[in-house]
């Protein structure tokens, strides 16, 4: 089988972490019998020396590559004389925005390079788009395969997409993948014409390799603090996340007296704000930005307790990666929070605010039977999903 995979990039995010460990498993069951090419937009990032060995890593059309840069970027400049693609400042981008009307600007965007975009010659069985967006609109425009899959990774009603424009290359797809049923609903809802043909397919983590990664390195920012609770959050530094509810809720923990170190692990568009509340509300010893980390198992392995504090989620990977190292877990009320946490049992889902977030928190901190009884559940549990892959194998041979 020769198979086209295409993905925007490879920076830390769950979407890209599931990417590496659907590569990872594709190679460790099916071997040389499918034959990979991966296509990047932006061929570096965290994750970048984690692909297999055996995917062959496509440079070509290169003016996909470009279009993954920002026109502020020094690689938007450098590669602007490619034929076809025009711009002279960064406003431009503006103007496509504006002449497109109501479409999202990553709609805007594509629809204003689709022409200059030559396609992928060779011809594939399959041609997998692995991320929302673009992707989903490359595949259909410029590959040629016998199939082709699309993904949708959250939640579709939140995601403010032009519903319409998505509809008139979905229907295009054999299927669109998404992560969890909610996520199926999500998009039914929008697109009542595609229904059976979303399909669920969960987001594919090896049990046994996130345990042995999480012996393999160290959590040195928890040294010498074996008196404190140890907490520990990861993601993008974004508004979908909230961390500046984490941050509000460190706040009521400490004024609570209790002694404990927070870690987040990520960065992004709003680290800087992050930092400045951090100061503001005098939390600099307690919650500790450390940054993006390529093996952040060691982190969660050492903690006490892992909080997630987002508005929005698809299926969150790191939640599962944390009941895997049988970590208890607190929780916000997204819409997908009950495909990955039952309320009580293997965690604790909190409302969407700091004084919700610190409360459930203060139970689990302050009652080990709670605590206990969160534990004994997740080591009851299997997690490890490495047989998703099969499904992928069945859809590809229908």
């Amino acid at each position: 089988m020769k198979l086209l995979v295409v993905m925007y990039g490879i920076n830390g995010g769950g979407a890209e972490k599931s990417l590496v460990s659907f590569l990872t498993t594709l190679e460790m069951k099916y071997g040389s019998d499918i034959d990979v090419d991966l296509l990047l937009f932006r061929p570096e990032g965290l994750f970048f020396n984690q692909i297999p060995k055996n995917c062959n890593r496509l440079t070509k059309p290169k003016e996909v590559f470009m279009m993954s840069y920002s026109p502020s970027e020094k690689m938007f400049w450098s590669n602007i004389s490619l034929k076809g693609i025009a711009g002279k400042t960064a406003h431009y981008i503006c103007r496509i925005k504006k002449r497109n009307g109501q479409l999202s600007d990553i709609q805007a965007m594509w629809n204003h390079w689709k022409p200059y975009i030559p396609s992928v010659k060779k011809h594939y069985d399959v041609a997998i788009s692995y991320m929302h967006g673009v992707t989903n609109y490359f595949v259909i425009d410029k590959c040629d395969a016998d199939k082709k899959y699309l993904y949708v990774h959250h939640d579709y009603e939140k995601m403010n997409e032009n519903a319409q424009y998505d509809y008139s290359y979905f229907k295009k797809a054999d299927a669109i993948i998404t992560v969890s049923p909610r996520c199926i609903q999500s998009v039914v809802n929008v697109h009542p014409k595609l229904k059976g043909k979303v399909v669920c397919i969960e987001n594919i983590h090896s049990e046994a390799l996130i345990k042995k990664m999480a012996m393999s390195g160290t959590a040195h920012e928890f040294d010498n603090k074996e008196n404190y609770v140890k907490i520990v959050s990861i993601g993008r530094i974004t508004n979908v996340k909230r961390f500046d509810r984490a941050v509000e809720a460190a706040k009521i923990l400490k004024d609570s007296g209790i002694k404990f170190i927070w870690l987040l692990l990520g960065c992004g568009d709003l680290e800087n704000k992050i930092k400045e509340l951090i100061k503001k509300l005098g939390l600099e010893r307690e919650f500790v930005l450390v940054g993006v980390k390529t093996n952040p198992y060691p982190y969660i392995n050492n903690a006490d307790i892992f909080v997630q504090t987002s508005d929005n989620e698809g299926k969150s990977m790191v939640i599962d990666e944390a009941k895997i190292l049988k970590k208890p877990i607190v929780v916000t009320n997204y819409k997908t929070v009950s495909d990955v946490i039952k309320d009580g049992e293997d965690g604790i889902v909190a409302d969407f605010t700091p004084e919700s977030v610190a409360e459930k928190l203060m139970m689990i901190i302050n009652d080990k039977s709670l605590k206990d009884k969160i534990i004994s559940n997740l080591e009851c549990e299997i997690i490890g999903n490495e047989n998703e892959i099969e499904k992928y194998i069945s859809l590809w041979r229908k």
